[in-house]
């Protein structure tokens, strides 16, 4: 009889044991399927295969503004919701061969991805893209200020408050809303296709920045890119940095015909739009009037 106890004893020990190893194992798995995957952007294409069914969720370095995807893998074969702190969520409803997407941050950086869809070797783990030490970010204009927050960290702030939802929003400390008046602006940009309205600016203090949001709109029935090198400058006042929402604005009446510019100075961007103005009234008043005039 003592010998049946101990028996029963040994199997419930390890049936326990046994238990206690399936339940590890689960653990672990769950674990591997959940555990963010981490990927150095070294400026070639990321494959990324989207397990059917499944959302996943990608996040890159800055927020996404902007998300070029082939007709073909829209919906109803996807669906695609992006967030203005940069993450990424993807569902994919049919698999799909790997096809070439362009995503574009608001300080204009772009990221190549070739996505799939496949029911069989999609993984579900989230996907976060991350820059080694020093990303070189595409812009024509220097990118680290001495000390304190650099031009991105402004950019990507304006660029929450201008589109993405309050509660979204980090704050900066000591980055300040100035004050401006919202008013159409003449000067700014070279040539006479787009319309340029000041929306906000903020001031940073370490070091003393000024970061600008405008409103561009295409009067143009064609589209027309938005080139920093169409922006006036001048001596007191030239632009640190400049990005816009988005890399053109489509012909006029039609949506995605208005996109933002963030604008990143030393001086205020009042001071440098008057002083482009003064600049203007000169040429103007240097210019004669009289064609054939010497």
């Amino acid at each position: 009889m003592k010998n049946n106890k101990f028996d029963i004893k040994i199997i419930l020990n390890c049936y326990s044991a046994l238990f206690l190893l399936l339940l590890l194992l689960c653990s672990v798995a769950l674990a591997d399927s959940t555990s963010p995957r981490h990927h150095v952007w070294n400026k070639m294409p990321i494959k990324v295969v989207l397990p059917v069914g499944t959302e996943k969720r990608i996040e890159f370095p800055a927020p996404v503004s902007d998300l070029k995807i082939p007709a073909q893998i829209g919906e109803p074969a996807s669906r695609v919701q992006l967030t203005p702190d940069g993450r990424l969520y993807w569902l994919a409803t049919i698999p799909w061969e790997s096809v070439r997407v362009i995503a574009q941050t608001a300080d204009g950086y772009v990221y190549l991805l070739d996505v799939q869809a496949s029911e069989e070797a999609g993984e579900a783990n989230p996907l976060i893209i991350e820059h080694a030490s020093n990303p070189s970010l595409h812009t024509p204009l220097e990118l680290s200020p001495p000390e304190g927050y650099d031009y991105v960290d402004l950019v990507r702030f304006a660029a929450q408050h201008m589109h993405g939802p309050q509660r979204l929003i980090k704050p900066l400390p000591g980055l300040t809303r100035t004050a401006i008046k919202k008013k159409r602006i003449d000067h700014l940009i070279r040539g006479d296709q787009l319309s340029v309205t000041q929306l906000a600016q903020w001031r940073s203090a370490r070091p003393e920045l000024y970061v600008t949001a405008v409103a561009v709109t295409n009067k143009m029935r064609y589209p027309v890119p938005l080139s920093p090198l169409t922006l006036r400058s001048n001596e007191i006042g030239a632009w640190s940095f400049a990005a816009s929402h988005h890399p053109a604005v489509n012909p006029i009446g039609q949506t995605g015909d208005t996109s933002v510019w963030y604008l990143v100075s030393k001086k205020p961007f009042q001071q440098i739009i008057g002083a482009l103005d003064k600049g203007a009234e000169s040429a103007l008043s240097e210019s004669p009037e009289d064609p054939d005039h010497e």
